[in-house]
């Protein structure tokens, strides 16, 4: 074999050499790792269908990608979770961080509570594998929480309404543990067991009707919560229906129009009078009326001056685009330089003149 044979198998090889090492890079950032756990209660016997979650702490928390589950346990209260992405890099070479989160859910009906852990376990190799140690879980009882919901002062759950029971920390694929609707209440309550010293978030949703401008009042979106310090508490909320403010638009059947809020947020358009409603609030009104009649090609607009409250006491716009002083103004229309006007320069039904009278220091 002569140099030049030698010097080509030489670069032949080095570039293969990196080739493969860049497909093994790339392929090894998918590190699927299974994790085994056995679940027990505070006794020590096994729990049977709890739901096994886990997540990367990196990237898990927003990323699909990163989390698995929930897998429910076998009678002998074993699961293995297949978690498919790790991210490989350690915070520290020395002492790393556990970078594996968990959540445990026991089944419905079990007197047991939630728990969440963390591991430690970084798959430096970028291959399928199996992590060693097998994750061992307890699960207690916790607090026993009597929770009360009120709609507007009485017992109860607003109809076609709920209570969304959620934990804090854990991703959002994971976090609500049940929802609990006006049936599942017992004498207007329900009960729930939580972990000592964690908060408990509840979320009533809604009715659908707060930016509906035709209807006097609404259900908004309601956030509660407890922490789970003592047996038997009771936590009560309400959930209060709020009250809008009356605007009131009065106009001739002719004239239309449309009510803008803050500026560029269309709220109400149409003929006639009307009577629209928002929530409470400060609010930048516009309402800029339309064209009577074909020939009208200038849309007129009534402009409310800065924030205005919307309140209890109705506020009404007085709409009458035909009043006003008269103006009169006389134009030369030209080419540059034509001081007289020379109207031969434009083509007929092409050009016309716009007269806008300044309302302030920014609407014409």
């Amino acid at each position: 074999m002569n140099s030049h044979s030698f010097l080509r198998r030489f670069v032949v090889f080095c570039f293969y050499t990196l080739l493969c090492i860049g497909n093994f890079a790339a392929f090894s950032q998918t590190t699927a790792t299974s994790f085994n756990f056995q679940v027990n209660d505070a006794a020590g016997l096994p729990v049977k269908d709890a739901k096994v979650c886990m997540w990367d702490k990196n990237y898990g928390w927003s990323n699909s990608s990163y989390q698995a589950g929930p897998v429910l346990t076998d009678s002998t209260g074993k699961a293995t979770v297949r978690l498919p992405n790790i991210y490989r890099t350690a915070n520290s070479t020395s002492n790393p961080s556990p970078n594996i989160g968990y959540l445990v859910i026991p089944p419905e009906g079990a007197e047991l509570t939630w728990k969440t852990g963390d591991t430690l376990f970084y798959n430096l190799f970028g291959v399928e594998t199996i992590a060693t140690e097998e994750i061992k879980v307890s699960l207690s009882r916790g607090y026993k929480v009597v929770v009360q919901p009120k709609v507007d002062g009485a017992a109860g759950i607003r109809q076609g309404g709920y209570v969304r029971v959620s934990l804090g920390n854990a991703p959002s694929a994971f976090r609500v543990l049940k929802y609990v609707y006006p049936e599942n209440l017992s004498s207007g309550t329900f009960e729930i067991l939580w972990p000592e010293n964690q908060y408990c978030e509840l979320y009533l949703p809604g009715d659908g009707q707060r930016d509906n401008y035709a209807v006097s009042s609404y259900y908004d979106a309601m956030y509660s919560g407890f922490t789970a310090d003592s047996e038997g508490k009771v936590h009560v909320f309400n959930h209060v229906k709020q009250p809008k403010g009356l605007i009131n638009i009065n106009q001739a059947d002719n004239i239309g129009g449309i009510l803008y809020r803050n500026w560029d947020y269309h709220t109400w358009s149409g003929y006639g009078s009307a009577s629209v409603y928002l929530p409470y609030g400060n609010y930048n009104l516009r309402y800029v009326p339309y064209k009577v009649n074909s020939t009208d090609e200038v849309k007129p607009a009534i402009l409310l001056f800065g924030y205005k409250q919307i309140a209890s006491v109705p506020l009404n716009i007085e709409v009458n685009i035909n009043d006003g002083a008269v103006t009169t103004a006389e134009v030369a229309l030209g080419l540059e330089g034509d001081i007289a006007g020379n109207p031969a320069a434009f083509p007929a039904n092409s050009t016309y003149v716009q007269i806008s009278k300044k309302v302030d220091q920014n609407w014409f």
